[in-house]
C-alpha cells in the first residue's frame, strides 16, 4: 500500500479532515499552486464537511406587487452558517411549492454540472451602471437556467467565475442516464491568461442510486472509509497495468479509484505506453475464409500392452492397455503395471457406453483399457476384487513381446468450429417468379451454402460521438461497401465497449493460434471466436420522437436502425 500512502494527501483531497478545516493550506495546495486567485471566503463547501442537500437547495417565494400573488422557486445557497449566501436562483416560477418540488427537486444537480464549464457563464452589463454586471448560467442549448442575485463588479468577474466553477467541480453528486452517482474530483488549475480549472475523477461510486439523497448517504459512508487504509484493496490487475484501487466496506465495493501510480514518473510512463499501444478506436475487418477449420491431424505415439483374458465366457476378452504416464522403455512400462496390480491400484469406471480399467500409482493414472459397456461385461467387472485378482494373474506372465507402439490421434472438438449457414436470408427461390427491382438484390443464393467464400465481418465501435449519428453511420457503411471488392459481402456490426472487449480477446487468441496450428489450440480458439461473433448485437444510436413543435431540423429515425430513448 506504499502507493496509497504516497498519494494519500492527493487522493483524499477535500475529504481529509485538516487541522484548521477549509483554511488549512496543505489541503488547498493539493489542487492548485495559486489559491490566491480564488475568492476563498466564498467557497461554499468546507474541506472538513459538506452541507446537507436540503440546506443547499430550498424553496423561496416572491410576491407579485400588482396582484399580491405568490410565486415559488428554488435557490442554491452557499456557505451554510451565519453568513449564508445565495449563489444561484432558478429562473422558473411556480404557483405552489408542490409544483416546484415536482419539477425541480433535483434540478440543482444539473445546474452544478453546467456550472463546471466556463462556457455556461454570461455576464450581462447592467443598464445605467458602467462597471456592474448580472451573471446568468446557461445550459448546453444556450437557455438561461439560473441567475446570480448579487451585482458583480467588472474587476471581480474572473475571480467570481473561477470560484463558482471550483465549487461546482467539488460538488460530489452527478446525474447519469440511469440515476445518480457520487464522485470525488481532483481539481487542477489550467495555466493561461485567464483563470480556469480542470478536474479528473479520483474516486467514483460503483453503484447507481435512485435519488441524490441515496447517493449522498453512500458518499457519507465512503468518507468514513477513506480515512482508514485498511479499507483499501487492490483492484483487478494484468501484466500491462495500470493498477486500480478499490474502497471496500463489509457490504461490498463502495467506490473505485480508476488509476493510481507510485510516482509521477510512473504515471507519465504509463500514459506514453497507452498512447503507443492504443492507436485506434477498434475498427476490425475479419475475412471469413481465414476462419475455416484446419484439417491437419495431430497425434502422438504410445505404448500398448495386449492381454488375453479368458473367463467363463465362450470367447476371451482382449485388453489393450495404453500408457498415460511416461516410460523409458517397454520393460519399465510392464513393471509399473505389475507393481500397481500387486498394490491393488486397479479401478473400474463406467462412462456412458464405455467401461474403463485403469492402473494407478497414488494419484497418477499409469494406463487405461477401454471396453464396450455390454450387460455381460458390466456384470463381470462389477466385482472389483475379482478384477484385481485377474489383473495380477495376467500381468504375472506379461512380457515386453506383448507391448507394441501405437499412434493415438488427438480428437479436437469441432462442434462450434463451423460458421452457421444463412439459409433464411434470401427473399426468393428458384421456382418462384421474378421479383421487383427493389428486392432483386437479395435474390442471390450462391453464398448461402458457403459462409466462408466472399464474406467478411466488420466490427466497429458504436460509442464514439460521430458514430452515434445515424446519418454518419449510414454514410460510413455505404463507404465501406463501395470500397470493398464487388464480390465481397460485408457483415457490419456496431458493438458496445463490453462486446468489443470480448471480441478483441477472442480475436487475439485466434490470431496467436493461427500462427501456430499446434494441437487443439487452433480449434479451441476458433470455436471461442465463433461463439463471440454469434453473440454480437448491433448497438443502435439513440433517437427521440418529436412533436410538431420540434422544428424542421428533426433527427432521422430509421426502423431497426435506431433505439428510441
Amino acid at each position: 500500500m506504499l502507493a496509497d500512502i504516497y498519494c494519500k494527501k492527493h487522493l483524499y483531497g477535500w475529504f481529509v479532515k485538516p487541522e484548521n478545516l477549509n483554511t488549512d493550506p496543505r489541503i488547498l495546495d493539493c489542487y492548485f499552486k495559486h489559491p490566491e486567485k480564488l475568492n476563498f471566503a466564498d467557497l461554499w463547501m468546507s474541506y472538513g464537511q459538506v452541507p446537507a442537500l436540503n440546506q443547499l437547495w430550498s424553496i423561496a417565494e416572491e410576491t407579485l406587487p400588482a396582484v399580491s400573488a405568490k410565486l415559488y422557486y428554488y435557490q442554491l445557497y452557499g456557505k451554510v452558517d451565519k453568513d449564508t449566501k445565495v449563489m444561484w436562483r432558478a429562473v422558473t416560477r411556480y404557483n405552489s411549492t408542490a409544483l416546484a418540488q415536482d419539477a425541480e427537486a433535483h434540478f440543482y444537480v444539473f445546474l452544478l454540472e453546467m456550472a463546471r464549464s466556463a462556457a455556461s457563464y454570461y455576464y450581462e452589463p447592467m443598464a445605467g451602471c458602467e462597471n456592474a454586471y448580472t451573471l446568468y448560467l446557461k445550459d448546453m442549448d444556450g437557455k438561461i437556467i439560473a441567475v446570480a442575485p448579487d451585482v458583480i463588479c467588472g474587476e471581480d468577474i474572473e475571480n467570481d467565475r473561477a470560484t463558482r466553477m471550483f465549487n461546482a467541480m467539488l460538488f460530489p453528486i452527478v446525474e447519469t442516464g440511469k440515476g445518480y452517482t457520487f464522485e470525488i474530483n481532483d481539481i487542477n488549475e489550467v495555466q493561461g491568461d485567464t483563470i480556469s480549472y480542470t478536474y479528473a475523477g479520483v474516486w467514483e461510486s460503483i453503484q447507481t442510486y435512485d435519488t441524490p439523497e441515496d447517493a449522498w448517504e453512500a458518499l457519507t459512508t465512503a468518507c468514513e472509509l477513506l480515512t482508514d487504509l485498511r479499507n483499501y484493496q487492490r483492484g483487478d490487475e494484468d501484466a500491462c497495468g495500470p493498477f486500480s484501487v478499490t474502497l471496500v466496506n463489509p457490504e461490498g465495493v463502495q467506490a473505485e479509484h480508476p488509476l493510481t501510480y507510485t510516482s509521477i514518473s510512473a504515471r507519465n510512463a504509463a500514459m506514453e505506453y497507452v498512447l503507443n499501444a492504443i492507436s485506434a478506436e477498434g475498427l476490425h475487418l475479419l475475412e471469413h475464409i481465414l476462419m475455416r477449420p484446419r484439417t491437419q491431424q495431430q497425434s502422438y505415439e504410445a505404448w500398448q500392452l495386449e492381454l488375453s483374458w479368458y473367463t467363463q465366457r465362450e470367447s476371451m476378452i482382449l485388453l489393450q492397455f495404453v500408457n498415460e504416464a511416461v516410460y523409458a522403455d517397454a520393460a519399465s512400462y510392464v513393471k509399473a503395471l505389475q507393481e500397481a496390480a500387486i498394490a491393488n491400484e486397479v479401478y473400474v469406471d463406467q462412462q456412458a457406453s464405455t467401461l474403463t480399467i485403469s492402473f494407478y500409482k497414488k494419484d497418477e493414472r499409469l494406463a487405461v483399457a477401454k471396453l464396450a459397456a455390454t450387460d455381460e461385461l458390466i456384470a463381470l467387472l462389477s466385482d472389483l476384487s475379482s478384477v484385481r485378482t485377474a489383473m495380477q494373474s495376467l500381468l504375472a506372465n506379461a512380457s515386453t513381446e506383448q507391448v507394441s507402439t501405437v499412434v493415438i490421434p488427438i480428437v479436437c472438438s469441432t462442434e462450434n468450429a463451423i460458421l452457421p449457414i444463412c439459409d433464411d436470408v434470401c427473399l426468393c427461390c428458384d421456382e418462384e417468379e421474378a421479383t421487383d427491382k427493389e428486392n432483386a438484390i437479395y435474390c442471390d443464393r450462391t453464398f448461402l451454402a458457403d459462409p466462408y467464400s466472399f464474406w467478411a465481418t466488420v466490427v466497429l465501435p458504436a460509442w464514439p460521438q460521430r458514430f452515434r449519428l445515424a446519418r454518419f453511420r449510414q454514410f460510413f457503411e455505404d463507404t465501406l461497401r463501395r470500397e470493398a471488392p464487388a464480390h465481397i459481402r460485408l457483415n457490419i456490426l456496431w458493438v458496445s465497449p463490453q462486446q468489443m472487449l470480448e471480441f478483441e480477446g477472442a480475436w487475439k487468441n485466434w490470431l496467436a493460434a493461427l500462427s501456430r496450428e499446434e494441437s487443439c489450440d487452433y480449434n479451441d480458439s476458433l470455436q471461442a471466436l465463433n461463439l463471440v461473433l454469434k453473440e454480437l448485437k448491433n448497438v443502435y444510436p439513440a433517437a427521440y420522437m418529436w412533436d410538431d413543435e420540434g422544428g424542421d431540423d428533426k433527427p432521422l429515425i430509421l426502423l431497426d436502425e435506431a433505439m428510441l430513448a
